[in-house]
């Protein structure tokens, strides 16, 4: 199944570069994102198959999105395309402002609620001294600087702040540390990026951590233990994850890969991010504001499918896990 943009085969992936090059000359931005997937019809499954598909701005009708000049075929005319209409993407965190309207909305939720040691991932965690919070994604096994395999574990860059040292600590602000940013291959802007990923070292042996060599454990708060093996699941894969906000959720779908998206990451501030995963939920949202740094897993396998950052209303960008590995010197999940 193809998984990655390389996987496509060569007419695919020179529509998928036309499209790019649509997006680009977009001026306006009323293009969001341009991904390989299943083709819709009145919001649901096509059967003429897959296609190229432009997600632009949900403002303005169908002659609005005509004016565009996307045409029904690219790549020699063997390729297809859609319209899909939805609100750009977003980093969503969750900001301190936002606490008290999450807590009257749902009181609840163990993935709020700080965890004995080693602690699970889909959890809150929040960077010391700032007022927003994530979640934590997964244990990995990292590759230190002087080529040693140190615990370690992976959320978000704007979820832990992506500055080496930066400490991050569970719900609320405890006192005590978990862990601390070891690595991070940054955001580019004006550039491209594949993965938003900051690694943390783990690795704690004083105080009430003592005589625990991890501080994070290999399972999930409700999905449980996961494999070492990464997914070979490709467009129309399940996947579930845990997650700080919506909790437990097992039946959200990858419906797009390869896909190129513009990410809104505040201030007027706008990152490129090329062969991602875009991932819906039938009926209802696959995230929210907080899960930002949540793993995706296939579901049921538990294989690692890939990395949740950014979102908008209906749709969620996952980066694939590979990009997790190649490019945050990770050497396993778990």
């Amino acid at each position: 199944m193809a998984r990655r943009r390389d996987d496509l085969p060569l007419d695919v992936q020179q529509a998928l570069a036309d499209a790019e090059k649509m997006m680009a000359a977009d001026l306006s931005r009323n293009i969001h994102s341009v991904g390989f997937g299943k083709r819709t019809l009145d919001g649901q499954p096509d059967l003429r198959g897959h296609g190229v598909i432009f997600t632009v701005a949900i403002k303005g009708d169908r002659d609005c999105i005509q004016s565009m000049s996307i045409p029904r075929t690219l790549g020699d005319g063997m390729v297809s395309t859609d319209v899909i209409q939805a609100p750009p993407a977003e980093i969503e965190l969750l900001r301190e402002s936002d606490f008290l309207t999450r807590f009257m909305r749902d009181p609840g939720g163990q993935n709020r609620n700080c965890h004995n040691t080693p602690i699970p991932g889909g959890v809150e965690i929040q960077p010391t001294g700032q007022r927003w919070v994530g979640t934590l994604g997964c244990k990995v096994v990292r590759i230190a600087k002087d080529g040693s395999l140190r615990h370690g574990a992976i959320t978000n860059w704007h979820v832990a702040t992506g500055e080496v040292g930066q400490r991050m600590v569970q719900h609320g602000g405890s006192s005590e540390w978990f862990g601390e940013v070891a690595s991070s291959p940054g955001i580019v802007f004006g550039g491209t990026n594949y993965v938003d990923l900051a690694v943390l070292d783990i690795q704690r042996t004083d105080g009430p951590y003592a005589p625990i060599t991890h501080t994070v454990k290999p399972e999930q708060l409700t999905l449980g233990s996961y494999s070492k093996e990464i997914s070979e699941g490709g467009v129309g894969t399940v996947v579930a994850r845990d997650g700080r906000t919506l909790g437990r959720i097992i039946d959200g779908r990858c419906s797009q890969i390869g896909a190129t998206v513009r990410v809104g990451y505040g201030g007027g501030k706008v990152a490129l991010f090329k062969d991602q995963f875009v991932c819906t939920r039938q009926g209802g949202e696959f995230s929210a504001s907080g899960d930002s740094g949540s793993m995706v897993f296939e579901y049921p396998a538990m294989r690692p499918f890939g990395l949740l950052f950014a979102g908008g209303t209906g749709t969620t960008i996952v980066s694939p896990a590979e990009y997790v590995i190649e490019l945050g010197r990770v050497h396993s999940f778990q």
